[in-house]
C-alpha cells in the first residue's frame, strides 16, 4: 500500500510539472566546451567550499540522528521528529529563505547558514530529550540549501545553469569521499571528536569562500 501511494504521488508530480510547462520553449544556444571549462573554473572556490562544509554537515547530522534515535524510544515519534515535522517546518520557511537570500546576498547567506551549524551541532552534542528534538527540527538547512543553489546560479550565465546545478550536486556527493578519508580518525562513538571534526570542516568551507564574498551576489 505504501509503495502504491508513493508511486501515485510521484506520478502526480510529473503530471503537474508537465501541465505547467509552456507548450513551446525556445532552446538556448548550447555552450561550447570552452564555455563549460570557464564556468567550472569560475565555481572552483564554491565547489571546494561545498565539499568541505557538506562533509562537516553530514558528519554531525549522522551522529546526531543516532543520538536522537537512542533518546526517542518510540519509532513512530522518532519518525515524526526525524522526517515529517522537520520536512514540514523546512517547507514552511523556504519562502523566507528565498527572501533572505535576495535581501542579504546569496553567498553571504550561504556563509552565515553554514557557520550557524557549528553552535547548532554543539547544542545537539550536549542536549537531551525535547531540547535535542527541537534543535533537530530547527530549520537552518533550507537557508543553506537555497543560498547554495542561488550562489552557483548567479555566478554563471544563463547558458551554463545546468553546469551550475551539476557542480553543486557533484560537490555534495564528493563530500562523502572526505568522510571516508577521515573515518579512521573519528573513533567509535566519540561525539566530541565528531563535533570537532565537523566544526573544522564547516569553518574551513566558510574560510575558502569568504574572500570571494565581495565579488559575488
Amino acid at each position: 500500500m505504501e509503495f502504491s501511494l508513493a508511486g501515485i504521488l510521484v506520478g502526480a508530480g510529473y503530471v503537474v510539472a508537465a501541465a505547467s510547462t509552456p507548450g513551446s520553449l525556445e532552446a538556448p544556444t548550447p555552450p561550447g566546451l570552452g564555455d563549460v571549462a570557464r564556468g567550472l573554473a569560475g565555481l572552483r572556490f564554491l565547489a571546494v567550499s561545498l565539499v568541505l562544509s557538506s562533509a562537516g554537515l553530514s558528519l554531525f547530522a549522522g551522529a546526531a540522528a543516532l543520538k536522537l534515535r537512542a533518546e526517542i524510544r518510540s519509532p513512530v515519534l522518532y519518525g515524526l521528529v526525524f522526517a515529517t515535522i522537520t520536512a514540514l517546518v523546512g517547507a514552511a520557511v523556504r519562502p523566507l529563505a528565498g527572501w533572505a537570500s535576495d535581501r542579504l546576498g546569496h553567498v553571504r547567506l550561504l556563509l552565515a547558514s553554514t557557520l550557524a551549524y557549528i553552535p547548532l551541532a554543539y547544542g545537539m552534542l550536549v542536549a537531551h530529550g525535547l531540547l535535542l528534538a527541537a534543535l533537530w527540527v530547527l530549520p537552518v538547512y533550507p537557508f543553506r540549501d537555497v543560498a547554495m543553489m542561488l550562489s552557483a546560479s548567479t555566478m554563471l550565465p544563463e547558458s551554463l545553469q545546468a553546469t551550475a546545478a551539476g557542480v553543486v550536486s557533484f560537490s555534495n556527493s564528493l563530500s562523502g569521499l572526505v568522510l571516508a578519508v577521515l573515518s579512521p580518525a573519528l573513533g567509535r562513538g566519540d561525539l566530541v571528536r565528531v563535533f570537532l571534526f565537523s566544526a573544522l570542516l564547516l569553518g574551513s568551507g566558510v574560510a575558502v569562500l569568504a574572500p570571494y564574498m565581495s565579488k559575488a551576489k
